[in-house]
């Protein structure tokens, strides 16, 4: 019987290796705690708004993700569609960016025209125990 292959180790496969450096990110035990974002409902949200204001939405969720993601000392490892992988050293600071950028985006709605749903981002941590 085949070894099931979980849907986190399917996302990971997706990033190469040389395009990550951790270096000197990862905690002292070598840890690397992870945060993916998705927006919920992105697709039927294109349907419903347009692409001319889904991407009015989209640059505006990017610009919130990175800024938080700056303030809190974060590797931004990949970004594809309306979902971002990032890392940390810690996993209080995964948690502490992963609730300010929620808080950010709540924020952030009042500021861009269009859709009232669009700050539901669903988030996943992960801490793994080794980095190499």
């Amino acid at each position: 019987m085949a070894r099931r292959v979980s849907s986190i180790e399917r996302i990971a496969a997706l990033v190469d290796r040389a395009d990550v450096d951790f270096g000197a990110d990862t905690s002292p035990e070598g840890a690397v705690t992870m945060l993916f974002t998705d927006i919920e409902g992105s697709t039927q949200m294109v349907e419903r708004l347009g692409d001319e204001a889904w991407v009015k939405i989209l640059l505006a969720h990017n610009a919130i993700v990175r800024g938080v993601l700056a303030r809190f000392d974060g590797i931004e490892v990949k970004a594809q569609g309306d979902g971002f992988m990032l890392a940390f050293q810690s996993s209080r600071t995964g948690l502490g960016c992963a609730i300010e950028i929620q808080r950010a985006l709540v924020r952030g709605r009042r500021n861009v025209r269009g859709d009232t749903d669009w700050t539901s981002v669903s988030l996943t941590y992960l801490r793994f125990a080794d980095a190499d």
